[in-house]
């Protein structure tokens, strides 16, 4: 049987994301480097399952023409990204390392409102930089839904190391006290996070579409949760440019209508959200941070 997402666990144990504290916290980032490297090569090596997901999602992609580089790039930068994580949250990466695209336009649209907007983030490039420095910003206060068992280690080290208050709401399920939080947080003009580029844990609330030219589930949770809060629902992106994390938003919809048959009726969303997403990886091919089969492909050689 093919595992989703929520069933792979940890590649870390606490005490090696202690150890990888500690380096971050003592050695300068070009020993930093060095050792991130070697790790990184490491895991490349000996994890075969996810060298060859990695491995298919690039090919996907150099079917469109896409120069990818090679499939130890995403490793690579993967782990770059848990240094950057273990940074921003002791509070050595800040606002002064990010480029916000259109920050006027932004905080227009973002500043003051009396509702905010629901976020679809992904594990792409590292949503952790905006979501801690967006506690130094006054527009710009995220609340991340996140399933968080698989990846319970890391979160708990994160709340032990954090300067920063980490705001976010568990959503193993998604029940009644949940949904009256979540609509306090948007009517009183905050923001909410959610993943786009994974199928939910409970429910069906997934559907196939084209993604990279092939068939795969994407929920469309997202669009019918925006239509309940009746709020605005943008992308939101956070992706490493050289050596500074470029932000942007793009408004996907003003409000999420649907009819009777919701799921069905989300597609239109979804796609809009799939043309940015596949325009993204075009850019930045070795920053999608996908390690599992998310094409199922070994279910169709069983």
């Amino acid at each position: 049987m093919i595992k989703q997402w929520w069933q792979h666990k940890e590649k870390a144990g606490m005490l090696t994301l202690r150890l990888t504290c500690f380096l971050v916290a003592c050695l300068p980032r070009v020993l930093l480097d060095v050792i991130v490297f070697f790790v990184s090569l490491v895991y490349y090596l000996v994890s075969k399952n996810e060298r060859e997901n990695v491995k298919f999602y690039l090919s996907l992609l150099k079917r469109r023409g896409v120069k990818t580089g090679f499939a130890f790039l995403n490793f690579y930068n993967f782990a770059q990204s848990i240094v950057d994580k273990i940074l921003v949250w002791k509070g050595k990466i800040t606002q002064h390392d990010l480029v916000i695209v259109d920050e006027r336009k932004i905080k227009n649209e973002l500043k003051d409102t009396k509702k905010g907007h629901l976020f679809l983030v992904s594990h792409f490039g590292n949503i952790d930089a905006a979501r801690a420095v967006s506690t130094e910003l006054d527009w710009l206060d995220i609340t991340i839904l996140l399933y968080s068992k698989h990846s319970a280690n890391f979160n708990k080290l994160i709340n032990q190391i954090s300067v920063r208050e980490i705001k976010i709401l568990e959503v193993s399920e998604l029940g009644i006290n949940e949904m009256l939080e979540l609509k306090r947080i948007i009517d009183s003009g905050k923001h909410i996070g959610i993943m786009g580029d994974r199928v939910p844990v409970h429910g069906d609330k997934s559907v196939s579409v084209d993604f990279l030219g092939r068939e795969c589930k994407f929920s469309v949770g997202a669009f019918v949760l925006a239509s309940i809060l009746k709020c605005k629902i943008s992308t939101f992106w956070a992706v490493k440019n050289d050596k500074k994390y470029e932000i942007s938003f793009n408004l996907l919809a003003d409000e999420v209508v649907l009819g009777r048959d919701k799921i069905n009726d989300a597609r239109v969303y979804l796609h809009k959200y799939l043309d940015e997403f596949e325009a993204m990886c075009e850019k930045y091919p070795n920053q999608f941070f996908n390690f599992y089969d998310f094409w199922q492909v070994k279910s169709e050689r069983v």
